[in-house]
């Protein structure tokens, strides 16, 4: 709302596409290609501007959040406030034997461009989890929906990823509370219009899509499968 412009997230950086099937390698990011948050700003989501990768992952081996991904951002704008700054939540991983995959926030306050700082440097609450998707809702209180990576805790089927779980703080600082004792956000199960159903093996990417207006309604819930 402060450039009025979509801004647009994604892992890694362009590249071309290749001429049969199979896994690439981003030619960007540390620490391997696997790392590195790029965002785009359009004004009418036809013409884009890339800014370049904008956070990235570290070289520190020791680091939790050695690799960077899977963004989610949202402006620190308000009526009160109108500022450029944004909040982006991301997933890091250690990629070493524990594979260990959590969430932190990094913060900039001159806008898309960065420089974005990590709020602190341990995960914001420590469960497996990934795929965050972050928003602030009417009242002013901040939420995320996550893949969680633990099959335990309520609504978990043994054997099987939770999937969905929801998380909420009153400031995006923390602290936070993660919903792993209270029933699923959502399962593997997908319901449809003429009664069938599927039950995926995984559920992934949480996205909302909102109503326009300040209730800010959720309306649509969308997964990769």
């Amino acid at each position: 709302p402060s450039d009025k412009e979509y801004l647009l997230y994604h892992i890694g950086c362009p590249q071309p596409m290749p001429d049969v099937c199979g896994p690439v390698k981003f030619q960007c990011g540390i620490p391997d290609g696997q790392s590195g948050i790029t965002v785009h700003s359009s004004r009418d989501l036809q013409s884009w501007k890339r800014h370049g990768i904008v956070f990235n992952g570290t070289t520190d081996k020791t680091r939790w959040d050695k690799t960077a991904t899977n963004p989610s951002a949202w402006p620190l704008y308000s009526a009160d406030n109108k500022t450029p700054g944004m909040i982006l939540v991301y997933r890091g991983n250690n990629q070493n034997a524990t594979n260990f995959s959590s969430g932190n926030i990094a913060v900039s306050p001159t806008g898309m461009d960065g420089p974005y700082t990590r709020i602190q440097k341990d995960p914001l609450m420590m469960y497996r989890y990934e795929d965050p998707f972050f928003w602030q809702d009417k009242r002013g209180n901040y939420h995320m929906l996550v893949h969680s990576q633990q099959d335990t805790g309520a609504g978990g089927v043994p054997g099987v990823k939770s999937v969905g779980r929801h998380a909420y703080a009153r400031k995006y600082q923390g602290p936070w509370v993660y919903g792993y004792d209270v029933s699923l956000a959502y399962s593997a199960r997908v319901n449809f219009t003429d009664g069938a159903s599927i039950n995926y093996s995984r559920r992934e990417r949480p996205q909302l899509f909102f109503t326009d207006d300040v209730q800010m309604t959720p309306q649509f819930l969308s997964n990769d499968v």
